[in-house]
């Protein structure tokens, strides 16, 4: 059994259900932060690597099988909402990729949570990748004022999944849920396959 990954998206120390510690709710309004497994180790890591980097889309039935069974094992930390949001990527980067990992497992929870999947995110530059960027502080730079909420009214009042693929140092989800938080959304929670 996938056993998770349950740490507050700010300061990374375990947490139950992965809640954003009290220290930490100053600087985000990230309420959870669930992750399946750990960045960089086991098989879980591996096919994200090539799903990600290479392009094998051949991984997915593996990945959507992780998040699968991660799901019915640990249904009970999901909170429930009415939408789930992909942490978008810059158009340039996708076309380079040729997908959005993020979108792809959105959908994958949405069919298992029966909610809503909605691209209102839009990153309006081309940054820097992350795992290029070894402080946190020049991530958390890296990412200010990228995003977007290109529907506000969508949002409004409603409780957020926001998915990314690989949560490390927490600058990208967290600068994601900042920017739904000021468009208005009710509480945001985060989802990654793996966390750093």
């Amino acid at each position: 059994m996938l056993q998770g990954v349950f740490t507050c998206v700010g300061c990374r120390r375990e947490t139950p259900g992965g809640g954003t510690c009290e220290r930490c709710r100053k600087l985000t309004p990230l309420e959870q932060l669930i992750a399946v497994d750990r960045y960089g180790t086991g098989v879980a890591s591996e096919l994200v690597r090539l799903w990600k980097y290479k392009s094998l889309r051949s991984t997915e039935p593996f990945l959507r099988s992780f998040v699968r069974r991660f799901f019915e094992s640990h249904r009970a930390l999901f909170p429930e909402v009415a939408m789930i949001i992909p942490v978008p990527l810059h158009l340039r980067r996708e076309c380079e990729r040729g997908f959005n990992q993020a979108e792809a497992l959105s959908g994958i929870l949405g069919t298992l949570m029966g909610a809503e999947v909605a691209n209102v995110l839009e990153r309006r530059r081309y940054t820097t990748p992350q795992v290029k960027i070894p402080e946190k502080k020049a991530r958390e730079q890296n990412m200010s004022g990228v995003f977007r909420c290109r529907d506000a009214e969508a949002i409004r009042g409603k409780d957020i999944l926001l998915v990314d693929d690989v949560v490390t140092s927490g600058a990208t989800i967290t600068q994601c849920a900042r920017t739904l938080a000021e468009s208005g959304a009710g509480c945001i929670f985060g989802f990654s396959l793996l966390r750093g």
